[in-house]
């Protein structure tokens, strides 16, 4: 039986974690640690009292590692450390760019240490954000990227690429099993409605009948995952033996003028109307990708494959969840 910790457990990705891994007859227990910079603690609360026989909870920060032995000192053994924290959403991370920094190497060496110490594997969300403003594609493990270090998106692109670079050292020097999962853009009930991704950007202004801005002029791409896809292939790549980065996303490429005439189709079908978003368009931001399309190469013939859900599907879900649960 399992012990699971999860980092970040109280964010998006990680609550869909949770309702995945709760399900498996071999987890005995998951452990949550979140400080909420950015999440919204009281809906975790509502959302983990459901499985709280087998979920503990802990408002803390990773990045203090007194506090994490606290945590965990009548903890015996952990099998597994899922770390997702981290501040992945544009609007946050230009926020809290130290913040972001810290959790990136500080938090990530302190899982480093817990997993040595207690000889689990770990499991670290990284990002397609890695290969920054890409000059190839599809982007694929073996590019070293093209990233810009000095810039309003550095904190977040260099706090992955350096965690990355401390797992390769944990497992080179400690044999830390380590798993790298570059996750490129995921998407799904649980997100935040205020995250400043393109998905819930269009939602939020479809809900709320109001102007969406488009930075660029809309042909830049991106591919998309659903959540639960994702979490699929986090969990395979988990229980796998790789220890080098893997790509985790869905390589179906599309422009954000057609994400945004596809999310507007599925409302109108849903809720039977004919509303038309109205759309402003301004500059690019400094160093936003132009194109994101993961090569899943490797990914498949590591993980094998899985059945996707498709986009209008996800899209559908995604807004079920924002019109039934949320309340702005």
């Amino acid at each position: 039986m399992k012990t699971i910790l999860i980092t970040g457990g109280g964010g998006f990705i990680g609550r869909n974690l949770i309702e995945q891994l709760i399900k498996f007859k071999t987890t005995s227990k998951i452990i949550v640690i979140d400080n909420f910079i950015t999440s919204n603690k009281q809906e975790f609360i509502k959302f983990y009292r459901q499985y709280e026989d087998k979920v503990t909870f802990n408002a803390y920060d990773i990045t203090n590692y007194r506090v994490l032995e606290y945590i965990l000192e009548d903890t015996k053994h952990v099998d597994e450390i899922y770390h997702l924290a981290s501040l992945a959403s544009p609007p946050f991370y230009k926020k809290y760019p130290l913040e972001t920094l810290d959790v990136g190497y500080i938090g990530t060496k302190n899982m480093l240490e817990l997993a040595k110490r207690y000889n689990a594997k770990l499991l670290f969300a990284s990002t397609s954000e890695v290969y920054g403003d890409a000059l190839v594609s599809p982007q694929y493990e073996n590019y070293y990227g093209n990233v810009n270090s000095f810039g309003e998106r550095s904190s977040y692109d260099e706090s992955k690429r350096v965690a990355e670079a401390l797992c390769y050292t944990y497992l080179k020097t400690y044999g830390v099993d380590v798993k790298i999962a570059r996750i490129f853009n995921t998407y799904g009930p649980h997100m935040l409605l205020n995250d400043g991704r393109i998905i819930t950007e269009v939602i939020r202004h479809l809900k709320n009948g109001t102007k969406l801005t488009i930075y660029g002029d809309g042909n830049q791409t991106r591919s998309c995952c659903y959540v639960k896809d994702t979490v699929k292939m986090l969990i395979k790549l988990m229980n796998s033996m790789i220890n080098e980065p893997v790509n985790i996303g869905n390589n179906e490429e599309r422009t954000i003028n057609k994400t945004v005439d596809i999310i507007e189709k599925v409302w109108n079908e849903m809720f039977n109307t004919n509303v038309e978003i109205t759309r402003e368009y301004k500059p690019l931001t400094q160093n936003d990708p132009l194109q994101r399309k993961p090569c899943l190469k490797f990914n498949k013939q590591v993980l094998g494959e899985i059945e996707y859900t498709t986009f209008k599907e996800g899209i559908k879900e995604t807004i079920t969840y924002f019109t039934n649960d949320l309340v702005d």
